[in-house]
């Protein structure tokens, strides 16, 4: 089957610290964990699927970073209806305010 693809990038950030007060953190690890299956359903609840490509975190050891990067391909097969880029950053949005993590969600082209 053919499809389109959309590349995106996501950028996961919270806050953070030492690996032994992970109370006083935001886990942008944790807070992926979580997200990278939810965009997957929220695809295919599009007629869509998520190809992810690569996951960036992390810097030391004992330490939560701030931030993580995301990127992956959204394909979208010919009978896909337009625009399902929308229900995947309203899902994006909701599990980032759960987390308490700031999340955006870019996909390649736009505003251009």
């Amino acid at each position: 089957m053919k499809t389109n693809k959309r590349i995106f990038h996501c950028t996961l950030q919270g806050r953070g610290g030492h690996g032994a007060m992970p109370h006083e953190t935001m886990d942008p690890i944790v807070a992926a964990a979580w997200l990278i299956p939810l965009l997957e359903e929220a695809a295919a609840a599009q007629g869509a699927a998520i190809c992810w490509q690569q996951v960036h975190g992390g810097t030391r050891f004992n330490i939560i970073p701030e931030q993580l990067r995301l990127q992956g391909v959204l394909r979208i097969g010919p009978d896909t209806a337009a625009g399902c880029e929308e229900p995947l950053r309203r899902a994006a949005q909701r599990a980032a305010q759960a987390l308490r993590v700031q999340c955006s969600l870019q996909f390649e082209g736009e505003g251009q």
